[in-house]
């Protein structure tokens, strides 16, 4: 697995960063992550957040339902077991997988969520995207008054816990084919469109965004400790 990190850029951090510049098959990256979990919590491997972009995947976690699914195509669906429905990876979205030990952090589940929310939230604040959250659904939204939920899904999350080492991770739109989405109720929200970073600002590429997720990474360290982000009071 290739991986690199932006030269202009120096960040002391616990973590190991992995940008990987190609396509990597989902499968190839969920055995990666598993032997990584293992790894960590056999303390034989530092922490990392890996980002990367997949070919086209459909991905169903743990809430996953028949209902939610339209037509996938020739598009491979993969059942997992993160938290969440199922949704879309491929191209012209970012996705950020965290493998972060929380064994010498604050041990909550639902803080951990907020804490990766607001992580996402300053990131886009900094590229002058606005944002929501929505007490009934985990993700980050946009403002939409057209749609029926009165906003539309920007990024997504979903996560797993292994002995408290954190796996799986999230995914931000930049530029996706919305078709993608139009074949399934992505993350099984029927009234929610999707967003993307395009529709504020067609410059913002990857890199733009990578660098931006790791400018604005040391708060989310600070804030993986402290006690700073309201918990999630969805399930």
């Amino acid at each position: 697995m290739n991986s690199s990190a932006p030269s202009s850029l120096q960040i002391d951090m616990p973590c190991e960063w992995r940008i990987s510049p190609h396509p990597v098959p989902y499968q190839a990256a969920r055995d990666n992550m598993e032997k990584r979990v293992t790894a960590i919590l056999q303390h034989e491997s530092r922490e990392c957040i890996w980002f990367l972009e997949h070919p086209p995947v459909y991905t169903a976690g743990r809430g996953f339902s028949a209902e939610d699914v339209q037509d996938l195509g020739d598009i491979p669906l993969h059942h997992i077991d993160r938290g969440g429905k199922i949704t879309f990876h491929g191209p012209g979205q970012l996705v950020g997988y965290l493998m972060l030990d929380l064994r010498q952090r604050k041990k909550d589940v639902k803080h951990y969520v907020a804490v990766v929310e607001q992580w996402i939230i300053t990131t886009l604040s900094q590229l002058n995207i606005p944002t929501v959250q929505r007490a009934d659904a985990i993700g980050v939204y946009t403002p939409c008054p057209q749609a029926g939920s009165g906003t539309a899904k920007i990024a997504a999350i979903g996560l797993k816990l292994r002995k408290w080492v954190s796996y799986h991770g999230f995914s931000i739109n930049i530029n996706p084919d919305p078709l993608y989405f139009k074949r399934i109720t992505p993350c099984g929200l029927a009234n929610t469109p999707m967003s993307c970073c395009h529709d504020y600002d067609p410059n913002i590429t990857r890199p733009h965004l990578i660098q931006t997720l790791q400018q604005t990474a040391p708060t989310f360290f600070q804030n993986l400790a402290l006690n700073a982000i309201q918990e999630r009071t969805s399930n």
